[in-house]
């Protein structure tokens, strides 16, 4: 009777074994194949899914084309900058007391300003990145493309001094040019650089108002140049190409990789405890689980970035969101990745805001110009300066102007979504205070 009850026992407990196994094979399989048909819509849709298809989404540009290999050779001929030209950024209406050092510093880096220009001449860019390494990709170009940005900006500083309109403006345009080659690449720490570079240009044609006139002509020039940097939806763009770099390590094995920092020389070697532990989530499921997830949560912020601010800055509550459901319920590798997309819209908005701005400006300019004195009101602009005045990024309304005795201000509300007058931040970041992004024209 014993051994009958036994074997009963046992029969029923591998019985439950099995149905335990079959149940989760079957969800196993199940949800490979949700990743997979997701996958697969991405790829029909145009979009990588992977390192090596990142890597030929950014396309390949003929040399006799392609602008990036003649600036590579203009960050390699770029003589350091000495201290006291680092300095020389200035306030509004602000002069020089010694020109000597930058111009000395210009001066010196002729070949690689020469060398500029020759690369912008050229319809296309593709820098030599190499995608198909995923988060170990390096990307010296960008600190050599904002090293590139000081030259035409204190060019366009020493113009604006010496009361030459029309050459600052050519080298502010050059400044925004510079950026644009950036454009089309897929990943968000270039489009935070050339946003960086943009705002270079912005802050240099701000500066450059209070000092010297500029034509009409120059006028158009850079509010087509401001209206052509911010009329491009390139972090949409960047979020694919992140979401195809987390895929590939997830999918390739690569845990060593999703640990360690991006932009490492080398390839980490997984250790002992990695060649454990991987195969054991692979195998468990743990990382489709996290992947379906993770394609879930990409899906909601690319299709939420696609029309820009100010509706993108709800990819900051949809992060939020997904951040604290990863941590609920362990999924361990978004939640590594999902914070750091946090402030993206915020950034864009705020690079939008002050291309926006600056382009306004050329408008208030131009009907100065015009009238012989600056506009009462910004709808003022309408319709002989401005079709439509720019929507602030961060609301939607109009972008906010005063007059003052001696100039203008002009200004986003900011990422607090407070219109605190035009009042700009406090330099230090640890007060809280206004947060207003200002663009501040006070004629000498």
């Amino acid at each position: 009777m014993k051994n009958r009850w036994s074997r009963i026992i046992f029969a029923v407990l591998a019985a439950v074994v099995v149905v335990v196994v079959i149940a989760f094979v079957v969800w196993r399989l199940n949800l490979t194949r949700s990743n997979t048909r997701t996958l697969d819509a991405l790829r029909r849709a145009g979009m990588p899914t992977s390192n090596a298809e990142l890597n030929t989404w950014y396309a390949a540009v003929p040399a006799e084309e392609n602008a990036a290999l003649v600036l590579t050779d203009a960050m390699g001929a770029l003589q350091n900058q000495p201290g006291e030209v680092r300095r020389k950024l200035l306030n509004r209406g602000e002069r020089l007391t010694n020109a000597g050092p930058v111009k000395a510093y210009l001066e010196t880096n002729q070949t690689a300003a020469e060398l500029i220009k020759m690369a912008l001449e050229r319809p296309r860019c593709r820098y030599s990145v190499n995608f198909s390494r995923g988060i170990y990709s390096t990307f010296p170009h960008l600190d050599g493309l904002r090293n590139l940005a000081q030259l035409p900006d204190y060019a366009a500083m020493l113009a604006a001094e010496g009361g030459d309109g029309h050459a600052a403006a050519e080298h502010i345009a050059q400044i925004a040019a510079l950026a644009r080659t950036l454009e089309n690449e897929p990943i968000l720490v270039s489009q935070l650089v050339r946003l960086s570079v943009l705002r270079i240009g912005v802050r240099r044609f701000e500066r450059a108002l209070s000092l010297t006139k500029f034509s009409d002509e120059d006028l158009r020039r850079l509010e087509k140049v401001f209206a052509a940097a911010s009329g491009t939806n390139c972090m949409t763009r960047a979020l694919i190409g992140e979401r195809a770099w987390v895929i590939s390590a997830l999918r390739a094995r690569d845990f060593g990789g999703l640990l360690s920092n991006p932009g490492a020389p080398t390839p980490k070697r997984p250790g002992a405890s990695e060649l454990i532990l991987f195969p054991l989530m692979r195998i468990s499921g743990f990382l489709e689980r996290d992947l379906r997830f993770y394609l879930e949560y990409m899906d909601k912020i690319v299709t939420q970035s696609q029309p820009g601010p100010p509706r993108s800055l709800g990819i900051s509550d949809i992060t939020e969101a997904y951040a604290t459901e990863a941590r609920r319920k362990y999924y361990v590798f978004t939640g590594l990745t999902v914070p750091a997309l946090a402030r993206i819209s915020r950034r864009e908005a705020e690079g939008l805001a002050f291309l926006r701005l600056a382009e306004t400006a050329c408008a208030i300019e131009r009907f100065a110009i015009a009238k012989g004195s600056f506009p009462g009101e910004i709808s003022d602009l309408a319709p002989n300066f401005r079709v439509q005045v720019a929507a602030d990024p961060f609301d939607g309304q109009l972008l906010r102007y005063k007059r003052l005795d001696d100039g203008y201000v002009l200004y986003s509300i900011g990422p607090d979504v407070h219109d605190d007058g035009g009042i700009e931040p406090k330099t230090d970041t640890n007060r809280r205070g206004p947060e207003d992004l200002v663009f501040k024209v006070v004629k000498k």
